[in-house]
């Protein structure tokens, strides 16, 4: 009965995935309430006869498919709703936060840089504080101007910082034979994507660290990469080794 009741949890979560909208708000609470009143009237003493087995199954059966269903639309539409605002759009945003994932070399014209996630703990616009999405896309690109060139340091998972961005909710171009990266970045939770300013002193490093574990992980897993990287140099499956030992795969050529 077990695996029966998992798999119809699994087949409510499924069918959510191959909708084209999700349900209204109500939804999920509905579901979870349809699942809750099954449940309560398969514990009922009279269904546990022999006669009422077969009932009994059915009805919690349909309950986990229920409780599956409305789960699954809770979690995106809370996921949604975390998303950047539209009138925070492409303004200096000023942030505080912590250093996620695992920073990866970018570049731009003329400049490197980084890119990264970053775990936004609060965040102001002009001095005053706003509400923004919990963690985001970044990057932060030098400057090789004379007059005032600019170094991105290094980054390392679990640094603290205060930075100055700009950010804008996440799309990309709707290529059939391509990835969806909107959907992508809606199951990593990154609900908006951005740059950093390079703007005098709005920049700092924070003392201290995150005391999240799971950015703990990302440390040691940075730290993994690095090793295997001065180990093997430029042989030819290092990035497929960096990946099954740590899950990155961005060093795999695409050859």
């Amino acid at each position: 009965m077990t695996v029966a009741l998992a798999l119809a949890f699994a087949a409510g979560v499924a069918l959510l995935q191959m909708r084209p909208t999700l349900g209204p708000g109500w939804l999920g609470p509905a579901s979870a309430a349809f699942a809750l009143a099954l449940l309560l009237l398969a514990l009922q003493p009279g269904w546990r006869s022999g006669r009422c087995r077969s009932a009994l199954l059915a009805l919690a059966i349909a309950a986990a498919f229920a409780l599956g269903h409305g789960w699954a639309d809770w979690r995106a539409e809370r996921r949604i709703a975390r998303g950047l605002a539209p009138e925070l759009e492409q303004r200096d945003l000023d942030i505080v936060g912590a250093v996620a994932g695992l920073p990866a070399a970018a570049q731009s014209i003329g400049a490197d840089g980084l890119r990264f996630e970053f775990v936004i703990d609060h965040g102001t616009l002009d001095g005053r504080p706003v509400t923004l999405p919990q963690r985001v896309s970044l990057a932060w690109y030098g400057s090789e101007r004379r007059a005032d060139p600019v170094t991105v340091p290094a980054l390392t998972p679990g640094e603290r910082w205060q930075l100055r961005v700009r950010l804008r909710r996440p799309h990309a171009r709707l290529n059939p034979d391509g990835p969806d990266l909107d959907y992508w970045m809606l199951e990593q939770d990154l609900r908006a994507v951005g740059s950093v300013r390079n703007a005098a002193g709005a920049n700092r490093r924070l003392p201290g660290r995150s005391a999240d574990p799971g950015l703990a992980v990302d440390r040691v897993r940075q730290a993994v990469n690095a090793h295997i990287a001065r180990t093997l140099g430029s042989a030819e499956y290092a990035g497929v080794i960096a990946a099954l030992v740590t899950g990155d795969q961005r060093a795999i050529g695409g050859e």
